[in-house]
């Protein structure tokens, strides 16, 4: 019987997969296939999205920039929007150095091609947000310390805080046709450097150590004069202005040194910040926190390159008022607790070390470094003020001024500002673009200093450094300011309608202390005489400035009883804020505001004369809007005084003074022009040895100089105008005749000649040229008979020729013709054999002297 075996089937499993296995791992396959070509085509679609927006958010980014660097200013608020346009050659986009030769369009065109999408358009919104602070005069309650974009009735100024919030919103359709957006927004300051104003950093291959190139708009602005102090370099403080924050007593500038890049661009070599400041301070010792006390500091002074890092002082004895009796400037904290001169701690720069050798000191005004500081309070009023000197430790309050300036970024007080001289200067008649329009063409109807006045006040300040600074002498400023014609005109009428402008400028140099001294006798020695001159090498090193004192200036009126019929109405003056907030309709632009200082108006009637009178303190504290002296020798003021005795009585002018004249008329009056010809020094192309010319009405109610008129670089006075507070006949019969006066037509005219003592080099010999008045012709033709002429002063530098004219019309052109009658030497000069070696004599005095 065979036996049948069993077999275990769970110890031998079956082999392979079945059809159903087979059908699910497809399955899975494919929907993992499927899932990672969705994917990577979310990512393609992803990838080409941010893409898009990445060129788009780059263009945002371009536009921003361009923004910023446009300005503040070019910013208009509202909505703009820019649409892609095709540059001239599409080409262009892919040019890397293109995009600065492309518009606003087609950088947008580009970028829609470069991101491959379509209907791109960017619409740019401009908002300007204000500060309504309900911190300054005359604020409503609507005002409440916020940022808004429409500030309503709030007063605003200059200096009221300001930014404009600039939103770019992109938008455009990607390929799959879905909209897209991207906004960016960004914050322009009105701080922000305007056009082209950026930090260019320089290239350091070479290794030098170099800073940023600062660009930014000529500071040369209405008001500010430069002063070239290399060929081509220049120099120019900012007009400086009161403080309208509710600070009291401090005025602000920057003395900027810099050269032109041409257009109205400059770039800025130098700049320094400054506040002079008046404080109410105390004795003791000033606490900068709760229990620490703050050092105080030496002054800061000019090193001959710079300002230096102050060194601390031994002791601190003074600070500031808790309780001053107006808000003043948080300066005033370094102010008190440093300016301050002590006998035993003076410090000397050369050896690191206090002592009275070689001080650096704060006032060089006191008759000696030792002096004690004293400080003073005061009481009364001008002029008659009452100081009472304050002892050292006394808890009564006293007053100081000082001037800050920030070295290293933080502010440091400084040597004391020293005046070398103030006065007027004259006012233009003209018209400037974006400025007040003049009421007429009288003088002084506009407040921007006349060109030619502005070009010799240039002139005068290099002049005056040269002879004081290069040749080591001690020049009389305000002798050399007369010199330069800058008191012209010496007379102004005014009407009860029109206002007239008055400008006044003050020239400030440090004392040269040591260090600059050495600087200045280095640049001398080493100066290239091929490319400049001495004072071009020097005065890059010379601690001066030039400030516009029009606002800070104390001017007054009617202050002459003795002169012809001047009552105390006749003239007042305004001083103050550059511009009242609450009612300028310019909002206070400095650009385009007219200054309230030194303007001069009139309630009397017709006929009366009076004077104008502007002092300033030579101290820190003339430069500062405080009213009240510091000490007895800050009451001293200080300014220039024109040596015209002929309109004033020297006696009677107090001292330290400039002053301009009126004459009150009833109307302006009609002008007429006078040319003077034949006389060389009219064509000689310089200013300060012209001619004058006066008019005079019959019966002398109506009198007055005939002022030069300069055009651009001409320096000849030819025609002079000559304006009338009469109504004179434009035809036919005029009224009563006029007389005319010329002066100046006789001269001394220096030759150069053989020295006696050394036939290999010239000297000058002074000679007198005589001149005579041979012909007057009116409106181009010779009047016949001739008028009868008056001489006075014959033979002499003085000598005056007077005369009438008949028929003077409106408009009408009077002509002098002058001619040559003589010249004659001085005594010819020997030489002197006696002295070794020998000398030639001096010529005798002129005759006509």
């Amino acid at each position: 019987m065979n036996l049948r075996h069993e077999v275990d089937r769970s110890a031998h499993p079956a082999r392979g997969f079945s059809m159903i296995d087979v059908l699910v791992s497809i399955i899975v396959m494919a929907i993992a296939l499927l899932a990672l070509a969705v994917l990577q085509g979310t990512l393609t679609r992803n990838t080409a999205d941010a893409r898009a927006r990445t060129l788009i958010a780059q263009l945002g980014d371009s536009l921003i920039d361009n923004a910023h660097q446009t300005g503040f200013a070019s910013l208009t608020n509202g909505s703009t929007t820019i649409t892609p346009a095709a540059p001239a050659s599409p080409a262009t986009c892919l040019n890397p150095g293109s995009p600065n030769s492309l518009t606003r369009a087609n950088l947008a065109y580009c970028a829609q091609q470069a991101a491959a999408v379509s209907g791109l358009t960017v619409n740019q919104t401009v908002a300007t947000y204000t500060f309504a602070s309900k911190n300054v005069p005359n604020a409503t309650a609507s005002c409440t310390d916020t940022f808004v974009t429409n500030v309503g009735s709030c007063p605003t100024s200059a200096s009221t805080p300001q930014y404009k919030n600039l939103t770019l919103t992109a938008t455009w359709t990607d390929s799959s046709g879905t909209s897209r957006t991207l906004v960016e927004n960004s914050i322009v300051s009105p701080l922000s450097l305007d056009t082209s104003g950026i930090l260019v950093q320089h290239d350091y291959g070479s290794g030098a150590v170099t800073n940023p190139v600062v660009r930014t708009n000529s500071p040369a602005v209405p008001g500010v004069i430069p002063i070239a102090i290399s060929a081509n370099s220049n120099t120019a403080a900012t007009n400086p202005k009161p403080e309208l924050s509710g600070v009291t007593n401090a005025t602000s500038y920057n003395v900027l040194t810099y050269k032109s890049l041409g257009s109205s661009q400059v770039q800025i070599q130098q700049r320094i910040e400054t506040n002079v400041i008046a404080c109410s301070c105390k004795y003791g010792q000033q606490l900068l926190a709760p229990n620490v006390f703050a050092p105080a500091w030496r002054p800061t002074f000019w090193d001959g390159l710079k300002y230096a890092s102050p060194s601390p002082a031994a002791a601190s004895l003074a600070g500031q008022n808790p309780s001053p009796p107006a808000a003043q400037s948080p300066l005033c904290t370094y102010c008190c607790r440093d300016h301050r001169d002590y006998a035993n701690d003076l410090f000397n720069p050369k050896t690191n070390a206090y002592d009275l050798t070689d001080p650096i000191v704060y006032d060089w005004a006191r008759s000696a470094a030792s002096d004690p500081h004293d400080h003073y309070s005061v009481t009364g009023s001008a002029p008659n003020y009452i100081f009472t000197k304050i002892a050292t430790g006394s808890t009564t309050p006293y007053l100081e001024a000082a001037r800050m300036i920030r070295v290293d970024g933080l502010w440091r007080t400084a040597t004391d500002l020293i005046a070398e001289q103030s006065g007027m200067l004259a006012t233009d008649s003209s018209n400037s673009t974006g400025y007040p329009t003049p009421t007429s063409l009288l003088p002084a109807t506009s407040w921007i200093p006349s060109a030619s006045a502005q070009a010799e006040y240039q002139a005068f300040v290099k002049e005056y450094f040269n002879q004081k600074i290069v040749q080591g002498g001690t020049p009389n400023a305000n002798n050399l300011y007369h010199s330069y014609n800058l008191d012209d005109p010496a007379l102004l009428f005014i009407t009860k309608l029109p206002k007239l402008y008055l400008a006044s400028r003050g020239l400030y140099l440090d004392h040269l202390e040591v260090a600059a001294v050495k600087q200045i006798q280095s640049a001398i020695d080493h100066c290239d005489l091929s490319i400049g001159t001495l004072l071009d090498c020097v005065l890059p090193y010379v601690p001066f400035t030039s400030i516009n004192l029009t606002e800070v200036a104390r001017w007054t009126g009617g202050l002459l009883p003795s002169l012809p019929p001047s009552p105390s109405n006749v003239l007042t003056t305004v001083g103050g804020l550059l511009c009242d907030p609450s009612t300028d309709v310019n909002k206070c632009d400095p650009t385009k505001t007219v200054p309230k200082g030194g303007v001069v108006t009139t309630g009397s009637a017709a006929g009366q004369w009076d004077s104008v009178l502007m002092s300033i303190s030579p101290s820190n504290r003339g430069v500062t809007t405080s009213p009240t002296p510091i000490d007895p020798g800050d009451n001293t003021l200080v300014a220039n005084y024109p040596s015209d005795t002929t309109i004033h009585d020297p006696a009677s002018v107090p001292a330290h003074t400039d002053i301009q004249h009126f004459k009150v008329t009833a109307t302006a009056g009609d002008a007429f022009t006078a040319n003077l010809v034949g006389d060389p020094l009219t064509s000689d192309g310089i200013s300060n040895n012209d001619p004058t010319m006066n008019w005079l009405s019959n019966d002398g109610t109506d009198s007055g100089p005939c002022s030069p008129t300069y055009s651009g670089s001409d320096t000849d006075p030819n025609p002079y105008g000559c304006q009338t507070d009469l109504k004179l006949s434009t035809i036919g019969s005029p009224i009563a005749p006029m007389n005319l006066q010329v002066q100046g037509y006789t001269f001394i005219q220096n030759k150069l000649e053989t020295d006696p003592c050394n036939s290999a080099v010239t000297t000058q010999h002074p000679y007198c040229e005589y001149y005579k008045v041979n012909r007057i012709d009116l409106n181009g033709t010779a009047l016949g008979p001739q008028p009868t002429v008056s001489i006075s002063n014959l033979g002499k530098t003085s000598e005056i020729s007077q005369f009438k004219i008949p028929g003077l019309l409106a408009n009408g052109v009077v002509t002098v013709n002058i001619t040559s009658i003589g010249e004659t030497g001085s005594t010819s000069q020997v030489c002197d054999t006696s002295t070794t070696p020998p000398q030639p004599v001096t010529w005798n005095p002129p005759p006509c002297q």
